[in-house]
């Protein structure tokens, strides 16, 4: 693979906090590096450097000569008063401008196309978050880019942005960094990753790999720290005997000895400071209640402005209900959550909630976060301590647990940035108990380690869970069920996230397991027609097929079970979580593949059979 840009030794500072120094990078076309690390580790300030925007305080960047680059932001620049199409044109023409020997017109329209925009002419002002994403993104594409860099790139996209961003990103020639703390977007997309973090000799850590990969060499790598830690520690106790030894016997020894006895007490302090992870520590607290029903609504219609609304929702969440709301952006999701908090009026049918139901609601906007109050006031309103879970704490210890330093308590909210208070949101969460917690993108901005530690918290949680979220991995571990909703009002109760995909990829008319009051009605003179292949008869191999079927598929979702209660296990390191994910993934497909062949064999004996 030819060799695109390089960084030797580079270092960066923020202020005077070292981010990381020493740091050799080497992209080659193709590759699909994912960058990772905790918020404000650097991981932006690399890409700056990566895209020459700044300079490095030490170290040299070189670069192919003619490299195309083109990066897309956390916070891409769009103009409101532009339609889509326009707003494209206006950036082929911009440098380094599309490809040689390309029409931007052309380009323009091949984007439009596979950017999916049903109406070009559409205003950017009024698209969706994740529409105006997909925009920013297609700008980028369209220039055909040698080296592409995307920070966050998921954030504001729905799942299907986010399948279609990864689709788009595997069938590019170009080389891409890619920010982002989806892990299942990074192990379907990266070859190769990178992390930054203080726990890493000189902040940084990289390997070749998808992210299950690399999971596995940072777990080897962290292991050899601590053997190197224990070795050191045994040879400092040793020197701490010399050192407290008198004077008069110290004289006798050589001054080298005194300067290695301090320099290997300095190492062992700075590897026992890299064991130590900030990032989210807590739980939510429930209430205790015991009532089977906290929620039911039947038949709940939700009017739309601007999209189909809601219609004839059935629901029912009772103490340990985790469910997961899928659709597309406008297909409302959060507008059903507000409806649960109590935050809207219902257009029809009916919604009961326990009596002193008591909510605990996230929402996207965070807007429940006054700007100006400091980090103290707003991790702990009644003073400097704080009460969590029965345990009373100071404001600064419970500070500490949630990542924050010491010197940020002083600081206003609106001067944290997104991940911050996010984590101040979910904080202020945890110190009162709730029934029902309803999370609207809980992840956008959170690192890795914060959403590790909001997945353990959510599963601890006794109360009912409502999450809507566009990462995979957090949906797949903590929701036992799914409620699809479309755009046109239809929704669906599914098994889980594997099986949406599916049905939105195949295309078909409504989701599984949606009665018909659900979902549009397929046509009943097409329903009643038999295919051809129906009318066939079943071989006597295929009869004792489908006599057995069901037994086959018992036991094929017993050990489905099994490996879900064994993924919840505590004891599990990190690298044997990730094994039985794909085992469970892999189950999963089994038993779906096993319905579609029971399928398949019903409608082929009972069209044989009526044809007989």
């Amino acid at each position: 693979m030819s060799e695109l840009l390089q960084l030797r030794a580079v270092a960066a500072h923020a202020g005077p906090r070292r981010l990381f120094e020493g740091v050799d990078l080497v992209l080659h076309a193709g590759e699909r590096l994912g960058l990772v690390g905790p918020n404000g580790a650097g991981k932006s300030t690399l890409l700056r450097l990566i895209a020459g925007e700044e300079a490095p305080e030490a170290g040299v960047r070189t670069v192919r000569r003619g490299l195309r680059l083109a990066w897309a932001g956390q916070e891409p620049a769009l103009d409101d008063t532009a339609t889509v199409e326009d707003f494209l044109r206006r950036r082929a023409m911009q440098p380094p401008g599309v490809a040689p020997g390309e029409d931007p017109e052309v380009a323009v329209r091949r984007w439009l196309g596979l950017g999916g925009f049903a109406d070009p002419h559409a205003l950017l002002g009024t698209l969706s978050g994740g529409w105006r994403r997909r925009v920013a993104l297609c700008a980028e594409l369209l220039l055909d880019p040698d080296l592409l860099l995307l920070d966050e790139p998921t954030n504001h996209l729905d799942l299907e942005g986010i399948l279609w961003l990864e689709r788009t990103l595997l069938s590019l020639r170009a080389a891409v960094v890619v920010v982002s703390h989806d892990r299942r977007f990074l192990e379907n997309v990266a070859t190769s990753m990178a992390e930054i973090d203080r726990r890493h000799p000189g902040g940084f850590f990289s390997c070749e790999g998808r992210y299950s990969t690399f999971l596995e060499r940072r777990a080897e790598a962290w292991a050899q720290l601590r053997r190197e830690e224990t070795h050191l520690a045994a040879r400092v106790r040793e020197e701490i005997r010399y050192l407290r030894q008198g004077p008069k016997a110290r004289r006798s020894r050589s001054q080298s000895r005194v300067e290695r006895a301090h320099a290997n007490i300095a190492e062992l302090d700075r590897l026992r400071g890299l064991q130590v992870e900030r990032s989210m520590q807590g739980a939510f607290s429930g209430t205790g209640r015991r009532s089977r029903q906290l929620i039911q609504a039947r038949r709940l219609r939700i009017e739309g402005q601007g999209w189909a609304g809601i219609r004839d929702l059935d629901l029912h969440l009772g103490p340990g209900s985790r469910l997961g709301l899928v659709g597309p952006n406008g297909s409302g999701k959060s507008t059903l959550l507000r409806a649960l908090a109590g935050e809207r009026k219902i257009d029809g049918g009916e919604l009961r909630r326990a009596p002193g139901l008591r909510v605990a609601w996230f929402d996207q906007e965070r807007d429940q976060l006054d700007g100006e109050w400091t980090l103290a006031h707003a991790l702990s309103p009644e003073g400097d301590s704080v009460e969590i879970r029965g345990q009373r704490m100071h404001v600064k210890t419970w500070a500490r647990r949630l990542g924050f330093r010491d010197e940020q308590l002083g600081q206003a909210v609106r001067t944290l940035s997104g991940g911050e208070r996010a984590r101040v949101l979910l904080a202020r969460w945890m110190r009162l108990p709730a029934d029902l917690l309803l999370l609207d993108e809980p992840t956008n901005d959170l690192d890795i380690p914060t959403i590790e530690a909001l997945e353990d918290s959510l599963l601890s949680f006794e109360g009912a869970v409502v999450l809507v979220t566009h990462d995979r991995f957090l949906m797949e571990r903590v929701a036992d069920s799914i409620l699809a909703l479309e755009s046109d009002g239809r929704w669906g109760e599914l098994a889980d996230l594997e099986q949406w995909q599916q049905w939105r990829g195949k295309g078909v008319a409504r989701p599984p397991g949606a009665s018909e009051g659900r979902a549009a009605r397929a046509d009943p003179k097409e329903e009643a027609k038999p295919s051809p292949r129906a009318r066939s008869r079943l071989s006597y191999h295929e009869k004792r097929e489908l006599a057995s079927m069901e037994e086959t598929i018992l036991a094929a979702e017993q050990e489905l079970e099994r490996l879900r209660a064994r993924a919840d296990a505590a004891e599990l390191s990190a690298l044997d979580r990730n094994e039985v994910y794909r085992q469970i993934q892999q189950s999963q497909e089994k038993i779906d593949a096993l319905y579609e062949r029971w399928s398949q064999l019903e409608a082929r004996s009972s069209g044989g059979e009526a044809s007989s």
